[in-house]
């Protein structure tokens, strides 16, 4: 995780500065994580009703 804060702050504290570099990190990274948790969350739950109807209509 080091080198990726490194690499971050070197390549955007052009773009957001020194006072906004911190912010800029921790909502990159939320959206990263939020972003990737939601998709995951929505392709669990279709394929648990998938999934689900087809074992009901075997059974």
């Amino acid at each position: 995780m080091g080198i990726s804060e490194k690499l971050f702050s070197m390549i955007f504290e052009p773009v957001f500065g020194s006072a906004l570099l911190i912010p800029g990190m921790i909502l990159s990274r939320g959206l990263g994580y939020y972003t990737e948790l939601l998709i995951s969350a929505i392709f669990t739950i279709v394929a648990n009703f998938t999934i689900g109807r087809n074992l009901r209509k075997k059974a």
